[in-house]
């Protein structure tokens, strides 16, 4: 099944080619805003100006990007969308000339100028904010010009390299050529067998990529240094954080309540070793396999059944809105040759809708992966209805709906099953949960010590594959066994390689322990609580996460939050343990 992206556009033709050229003329116009005018009523034309270049430029970025993640190679597709992102230095021009033109405006006695620019407060203070760490005019526009072909161009070369990655593996006797993704989905396989030769072929193919990869990774993550420390910041972590609205104390915060939680999911990755006739810790090709009898597998019209099923279970609104993103062909399904892996929403807010990529085989993971997907784009439907401004949310908030979304299908799907089923989807859910906890705890872990050495040069292959399994022992420790790990798990996370996002790994956990706690709140009392969770979503474009949470009585600065959902994870754990003790 292939998604619909005609409402973007129906191809690379006239209509395509006459936004583009309307937008290179709307920022010719822009550009000659010298920003004299300190008025009011210049800041609404302004803002008005900014949406609608930007407004026009994500659609037409969007429908390039799309086309690119099923279609690696085509042409066209490649073509366009270098053209959009040839016009970004232009757009960041002229929004370093607006941020720099806040820096000595009264942002108060500007609302109070012009009612009309009241709901955009949270923005321009921000912007204003922002405007601290701006270099010279000539310096953005020189490195909007430079991350072109520098760190953009690397994140592109890594996708091609990935999405033409074909895999040689021997399955049922048979010798198959298979790619990336469809390789990496082997890990759920019931047989044992196939997931170690999964495992096994996917480590021995990465020495064809490897070093084009590892070159593509140290000159990005080469550049977020040069960035942050010629912003002000003192690292890229610290730049992270501030763009993503978030005070160090909450990352720390979630971090101490994961360490303390270490012991519990080793507890856990243990006795599923035990299980699976291991001794000792878990070997990395089977953290993700099934386990008991039970074979959950779904076709996609049964999944999304499934989905739309629980999600109406929860809210009438949210069910109907994931009906109609399948009706209405917004999901891209199956995995297939040049097609990117993993999965993603790209919510276009020009629109008014959301788009969809999975690689869809048939698993309960994959099944909660589309209600995760899902979840980003009543996200971004319920930030549809707010003003185009006021719609960008920071990392660690734009995994809270799709990880909430994730859980109600868990916990409906629990309450339908028998003995052996709820053990099966306990399991699943468990092992979901210590990924986003302990494995993103490595992803830190290896992109901290990543950075740390990069200051200092080029990292070669084999330290990155170093740091990768220290990171590795470091996070999983006796839950893993350290002789079968996982030295390669950088070049198939594409948010290493993401210019400008870097550490986008703890939005993970602190979504999934975010999540896990609004789901309390929702049994505590249910009454009201959908209405309240999206007017909270609503908030996510125009508040910190600090805010975000106290609108729904949540304090993040301490640890006790999160251990709270770490506890209801434990106790899960334990039953799971009951269920399946031999």
């Amino acid at each position: 099944m292939d998604w619909n992206l005609d409402q973007l556009y129906r191809d690379f033709g006239e209509a395509f080619q006459k936004d583009e050229k309307q937008l290179q003329q709307k920022l010719q116009e822009a550009l000659e805003d010298d920003f004299s005018d300190a008025g009011a009523d210049a800041w609404v034309k302004r803002l008005e100006t900014f949406t609608d270049m930007v407004s026009q430029r994500i659609r037409l970025g969007a429908y390039a990007n799309l086309r690119t993640s099923i279609e690696s190679d085509l042409p066209e597709a490649v073509k366009a969308r270098d053209r959009i992102q040839a016009l970004q230095p232009e757009m960041v021009r002229y929004a370093v000339r607006m941020k720099r033109a806040l820096a000595d405006t009264d942002i108060d006695a500007l609302l109070e100028e012009n009612e009309a620019l009241q709901p955009f407060a949270f923005f321009l203070r921000e912007q204003k904010e922002d405007s601290g760490h701006l270099l010279s005019d000539a310096e953005e526009e020189l490195f909007a010009l430079l991350t072109q072909t520098g760190a953009q161009a690397f994140q592109q070369l890594k996708e091609l390299l990935t999405a033409k990655h074909m895999i040689d593996i021997e399955l049922d006797g048979k010798q198959q050529t298979l790619p990336l993704p469809a390789i990496r989905n082997l890990a759920y396989h019931k047989d044992a067998a196939v997931r170690k030769a999964a495992f096994q072929a996917e480590l021995d193919s990465y020495p064809r990529i490897e070093d084009s990869v590892a070159a593509a990774l140290n000159a990005i993550k080469g550049e977020s240094i040069t960035m942050a420390e010629k912003r002000g910041f003192t690292s890229p972590l610290a730049k992270t954080l501030h763009t993503s609205r978030m005070d160090g104390a909450i990352l720390q915060a979630l971090w101490t309540a994961i360490d303390e939680a270490k012991p519990v999911f080793q507890k856990y990755l243990r006795h599923k070793a035990k299980l699976l006739g291991h001794e000792g810790g878990l070997p990395f090709y089977d953290l993700l396999a099934p386990v008991g009898e039970v074979d959950l597998a779904y076709t996609f019209s049964e999944a999304a059944d499934f989905v739309v099923r629980n999600f109406h279970a929860y809210s009438t609104a949210l069910g109907d809105y994931a009906q109609k993103a399948v009706d209405a062909h917004w999901i891209d399904v199956y995995p297939k040759k040049g097609k990117r892996g993993g999965a993603f929403c790209s919510n276009l807010h020009p629109i008014k809708q959301s788009r969809f990529m999975l690689n869809f085989t048939g698993s309960y993971s994959n099944l909660t992966t589309l209600a995760h997907e899902l979840g980003h784009g009543w996200h971004g439907h319920v930030l549809s209805n707010e003003p185009f401004l006021n719609s960008t949310y920071p990392m660690p908030l734009a995994e809270t709906a799709s990880t909430f979304c994730e859980l109600l299908v868990n916990s409906a799907a629990m309450k339908e099953a028998d003995t052996d089923t709820r053990a099966a989807i306990l399991e699943n859910s468990i092992a979901g949960v210590t990924q986003t906890c302990i494995d993103i705890r490595s992803r830190f872990l290896f992109e901290d010590a990543v950075f740390a050495k990069r200051k200092e040069g080029s990292l070669s292959v084999d330290e990155l594959k170093e740091c990768m399994q220290d990171a590795q022992k470091e996070a999983y420790g006796e839950g893993l066994d350290p002789e079968v790990l996982h030295p390669y798990m950088w070049i198939n996370k594409p948010h290493y390689f993401m210019p400008g996002l870097d550490y986008y790994n703890f939005p993970y956990a602190f979504g999934n322990l975010f999540a896990i706690g609004l789901g309390r709140l929702y049994r505590e009392d249910p009454a009201g609580f959908p209405e309240k969770y999206d007017a909270m979503l609503a908030l996510t474009g125009k508040a910190n996460v600090a805010d975000v949470a106290q609108s729904m009585g949540i304090d993040l600065t301490k640890p006790d939050f999160f251990r709270a959902s770490l506890k209801q994870v434990e106790e899960e754990i334990d039953e799971w343990i009951r269920l399946t003790e031999v």
